[in-house]
């Protein structure tokens, strides 16, 4: 672990500061090459067609049929209610097994107790990883920002996370003997069923996503290239981020199916 690195130090800062401040250091400055070979730039981007093959219009999965009329109206805002309540259930389940897979790390690959504090300061973050905002309530949130440029955000914030989890499923098969790889496969798929729904939302707005994600500019590459030790470390902030990003998101998608109900 990174927590296991012997530094001679002549300053006279405590113990926990120097601590944090070499986790910093080192995913934000120093990479680790010759690990192995990250996932490729132009490799197939499941985030742009999540309900399945190459069109972003096709049905939707098998579990989640029935949220949208056959011959969707464009303006079918009276739907919304429906496919939000969805979000928020498959968002839920997300949570459980990023909470799930955290505890796990903690457990197994992050054991000492020291390391475990560090790794959950606030400063200690990925850069590009989406943050998670306090939640400023639903009518405010719509009078700063209509139903599809909130999809459109969502829809990009959720992207990246999916690109980050892919590299943490490939290093898991590569380099853990696969061992949390089945967990890690359930959130990627949640987060694939998420986007499809969340396209779907964006056509009864009659829009579609415009700016996708990309791979190489999403996740520095210094982060694909690290050590294994320090992919535990990435690893685990990556599921504590999601939790606090997925914990925003059922609050704002809660009110936002509460408001849209109600709303005449």
């Amino acid at each position: 672990m990174l927590f296991n690195m012997k530094l001679l130090i002549n300053f006279s800062l405590n113990k926990k500061t120097m601590m944090g401040i070499l986790v910093v250091l080192v995913l934000t400055f120093f990479p680790f090459f010759g690990v192995g070979n990250p996932i490729g730039a132009t490799d197939h981007q499941e985030w742009r067609s999540p309900c399945g093959g190459e069109s972003r219009s096709l049905p939707l999965p098998a579990e989640l049929q029935g949220l949208l009329p056959v011959n969707p109206d464009p303006n079918g805002d009276h739907n919304l209610p429906g496919i939000l309540g969805e979000l928020v259930i498959k968002m839920k389940e997300t949570k459980d097994k990023v909470q799930e897979l955290k505890q796990n790390y903690t457990d197994v690959r992050v054991r000492t107790g020291d390391c475990t504090d560090y790794l959950e300061a606030s400063y200690i973050r990925l850069a590009g990883f989406p943050s998670a905002p306090a939640f400023k309530g639903a009518m405010r949130m719509i009078s700063e920002m209509n139903l599809t440029d909130i999809f459109r955000n969502d829809y990009h914030k959720l992207s990246v996370v999916m690109i980050f989890i892919e590299q943490v499923r490939w290093d898991e098969e590569t380099y853990e003997n696969g061992q949390f790889l089945t967990t890690l496969n359930g959130i990627f798929q949640n987060l694939k069923s998420l986007l499809c729904v969340m396209s779907n939302a964006l056509r009864t707005q009659d829009a579609e996503v415009v700016d996708f994600a990309n791979r190489s500019e999403a996740m520095n590459q210094r982060y694909r290239t690290m050590s294994r030790a320090d992919n535990h470390d990435r690893d685990y902030i990556i599921m504590r981020e999601s939790y606090k990003l997925f914990g925003n998101l059922i609050l704002k998608y809660a009110a936002l199916k509460d408001f849209l109900s109600s709303s005449p």
